[in-house]
This record gives C-alpha cells, structure tokens and sequence, in this order.
C-alpha cells in the first residue's frame, strides 16, 4: 500500500513518490499549471502502466504522466507541459 503522505504533492515529488514497489511500474501524474502531481497506481507490468499513461493525457493540456520502475527510473513519459 502506498502511504497516503506520498499522493499528492505540491512542486517537486518526494524520491518515495517515484519509486514503485518491487517488481512493480508506477503512474505518477503532474498537472504542470498548478504543480501539482500525485500518484495514480502501481501496475503488474509497463504495458500497462504506459497504456494507463497515455490514456490520462489524451488530448490533456498542461498535463503529463510518468512511468516509474521500482528502481525509481523514469520508463516512459507522455502529455504536454
């Protein structure tokens, strides 16, 4: 479970933020006008956490999301800042 402390924030994410459970891809969402971001949910694989991602942005302004790996690297992004 993700600790609720780590959902949403304001202006840059906690490294915690970032870095999904073990084995696990996480979609982390920013809304770049207003700074804030949270997290979405973790995913099996990264098919489909890049298809959770690319979906949330579809025809968003100003609105991105990331895939995370459990190591914390960024695996894909998509969205316009």
């Amino acid at each position: 479970m993700i600790p609720r402390e780590l959902m949403y924030w304001e202006g840059p994410p906690p490294r915690e933020a970032l870095t999904a459970s073990t084995g696990k891809f996480r979609v982390v969402t920013v809304d770049t006008f207003s700074n804030e971001g949270g997290i979405e949910d973790e995913f099996d694989t990264q098919d489909e956490a890049v298809a959770v991602a690319s979906k949330l942005t579809v025809r968003a302004v100003m609105y991105c999301a990331y895939v995370y790996d459990d190591k914390g690297e960024l695996v894909f992004s998509a969205g316009d800042f």
